[in-house]
């Protein structure tokens, strides 16, 4: 009997080693009258869309360094916001950022987009654990999505 017990218990955890993960939570505040939706990178290669007032759910199964992106110039073209890498216009404003996470089994990441000078830079803000509960929870966020690492 004792046997068995070791035996499933062995079972178990090779599914919990198996199935190891980390969580990273996007949270995109409203920026006010410019919808822009940005595309977020990992690695360099595009994972999701994140539009304004949505916060993102991301269960990531590798561990390691982890480089997450978006980038581009915002430029206002007619009534039509778009989010470009081309310049020129006195109007551009540069949004982008890259951080490096270190993914380890288990672990938590809080991620905010953050606006700063005027609304013409944004970049990633990392929070604490605290600060991410806080966003989590938070009732100006109107849409929540999950990403699952393929």
């Amino acid at each position: 009997m004792k046997n068995i017990y070791m035996i499933l218990f062995f079972a178990f955890m090779l599914n919990v080693l198996a199935n190891a993960q980390s969580t990273i939570y996007f949270f995109y505040p409203s920026t006010g009258k410019t919808e822009v939706p940005l595309n977020i990178k990992f690695n360099n290669e595009d994972a999701f869309l994140l539009k304004q007032k949505q916060k993102k759910v991301c269960t990531m199964k590798t561990e390691g360094k982890l480089i997450v992106s978006f980038g581009g110039s915002f430029m206002v073209a007619g009534k039509t916001n778009v989010l470009t890498t081309q310049r020129g216009s006195s109007r551009t404003n540069q949004w982008g950022d890259e951080i490096q996470l270190d993914l380890t089994d288990g672990s938590f990441h809080y991620i905010k987009l953050k606006m700063s000078n005027g609304g013409r830079n944004m970049s990633f803000q990392v929070l604490t654990d605290a600060e991410g509960a806080v966003e989590m929870f938070a009732k100006s966020y109107k849409d929540t999505f999950a990403y699952n690492e393929p």
